[in-house]
């Protein structure tokens, strides 16, 4: 949803968003959100925190996004070690992957 979002306003195509597609989306979201809370207010804070997240990751990112999706019209599937590997060809190899820091872990360096 924020994918499309995002491509069709970076061409300036706001028109040809498709409206309407995001609703199996936005139900996904509400159902997953219940699980996590009953409390109306505690499931508003969440979502918009995610929301801001996602926006955030997705801008910072939209490169890969772009690379991605251009090797996938060209191969149709790709495997988790392709993706890394693009990934960090298009990002460059980081010294903290997001998934080490959330375990609060450095990379080991490559040998």
């Amino acid at each position: 949803m924020l994918a499309t979002a995002y491509y069709c306003a970076s061409y300036e195509g706001e028109d040809d968003y498709p409206e309407g597609s995001e609703q199996d989306d936005l139900e996904k979201i509400q159902t997953l959100l219940l699980r996590l809370s009953a409390d109306e207010q505690q499931r508003s804070a969440i979502k918009d925190a995610c929301w801001m997240q996602a926006q955030r990751i997705l801008s910072d990112s939209w490169a890969v996004v772009q690379a991605l999706a251009m090797r996938l019209l060209k191969r149709r599937t790709l495997d988790g070690k392709e993706v890394h590997r693009l990934i960090w060809q298009t990002l460059g190899s980081p010294d903290a992957d997001w998934r080490f820091g959330a375990l609060q872990m450095q990379r080991e360096s490559r040998k």
